[in-house]
């Protein structure tokens, strides 16, 4: 064998074209929790990531081991793994980066506990939901039973594993055996290796592969495999208040793959776990951006009407500077439309003075902005402002 030095394995790892566990050691320490989602929102860095011609596969396994990464990835059977990927992208938030890397392969994604899944985007689109409801399903078992499928176990395999042979595995470490086996072909998988999760995580994962999650058997002792269901969601009730009415429209506006209803001061949402997450952060005042039905994006106004400030007082302050400082204070970067703002003659310069005693971030914009003859949006993590349309006369 001929020996590779340092430089050039560290030249085949960037290029995607390395073995399995050749840019990494055997055990990775994979990012989860808090430390993975905050990495999800953070800039990639240096001058971005590129391929020219690699597999999806392994630029999939070489991106994920990679040491300033550790994010578990994992390709659906379904998809070609020797797909050619030809990308490049520079310095975005890492989730963005996946999902250009998804869109580039023809295929959607979607998180499972610490696992980005790589897949078609009709799986993709329930499965985190599936692994949710089957959780749901386990905590409402008695307590030594639900304790059975509690085990955090790594989920890997090696070359040539056949999935029943995973799926038996995994349901015997909850004491149980699944009796349809059958309803998942003969097949043989490449090598995955992925972080600790729960049963119910690693047995959807397996499991929907084939269209497929499972049911608990009465007694606890038996699995079923069965179809995912077209329509997956998931019901949760958020306190409000008197303004249950008005958020509840809002968020309909925005979240209308989801039903949305009032009872009383509580808003109740049935829809996938990614809307629920997202319908919490904006009732908490966070600003986000889901796209609409047409593809076109939200502003986050929910968010903005929901987050309230007991006071706001600016004096003799430079427009510009004192948007910035709002957005700064938002956790946003204000962006403005400067050949606009100057075609339109508004100066960020003017010194304007600002005082709002009590009310929403989305009334201080508008005293801001609206008498100067400015108009905003929030999109992603930036403050765009621009001049206001002229009123047709």
């Amino acid at each position: 064998m001929t020996p590779v030095s340092l430089p050039l394995l560290l030249l085949l790892c960037f290029a995607g074209i390395a073995p399995r566990h050749a840019c990494a050691a055997d055990s990775v320490t994979w990012r989860s929790g808090r430390d993975l989602q905050q990495f999800l929102g953070e800039n990639i860095g240096g001058a971005g990531l590129a391929w020219s011609g690699q597999e999806l596969r392994e630029a999939l396994a070489t991106l994920s081991r990679s040491p300033g990464i550790r994010v578990a990835m994992m390709l659906d059977r379904r998809v070609d793994p020797q797909r050619r990927l030809n990308l490049a992208m520079g310095n975005v938030p890492f989730e963005e980066a996946l999902s250009r890397i998804a869109k580039a392969a023809d295929v959607a994604l979607c998180q499972v506990g610490s696992v980005i899944y790589f897949g078609p985007p009709a799986i993709t689109h329930r499965l985190r939901t599936v692994a949710e409801l089957r959780k749901q399903d386990i905590r409402e078992l008695p307590p030594s039973e639900a304790r059975r499928f509690a085990a955090l176990k790594p989920l890997a395999w090696d070359d040539f594993a056949e999935p029943r042979e995973l799926l038996k595995a995994i349901a015997a470490e909850a004491g149980t055996t699944i009796e349809n086996l059958d309803a998942v072909p003969h097949d043989l998988w490449g090598a995955v290796e992925l972080p600790s999760m729960p049963v119910a995580d690693r047995l959807s994962i397996v499991a929907a592969a084939y269209d497929l999650t499972f049911e608990i058997q009465p007694g606890g002792q038996t699995l079923r495999l069965v179809p995912i269901p077209e329509r997956v969601a998931i019901k949760r009730s958020y306190p409000i208040g008197k303004a249950a009415a008005d958020v509840a429209g809002k968020l309909s506006e925005v979240f209308r793959d989801c039903k949305i209803g009032v009872a009383g001061t509580r808003i109740e949402v049935e829809g996938r776990i990614e809307d629920q997450l997202q319908i919490a952060e904006a009732i908490n005042g966070k600003p986000i951006r889901k796209p609409s039905a047409g593809g076109a994006a939200a502003t986050g106004d929910v968010a903005l009407d929901r987050l309230r400030i007991d006071a706001f007082t600016a004096t003799n302050q430079p427009l510009g500077a004192l948007i910035k400082e709002i957005a700064r204070r938002l956790q946003l970067e204000a962006e403005f439309d400067g050949p606009a703002l100057v075609e339109a003659e508004v100066s960020l310069d003017r010194l304007v003075s600002v005082e709002l005693k009590s009310g929403s971030v989305k009334e201080l914009l508008d005293k801001v902005m609206k008498p100067y003859g400015l108009d905003y949006e929030i999109e992603g993590k930036k403050l765009k402002v621009r001049p206001a349309a002229k009123k047709k006369t």
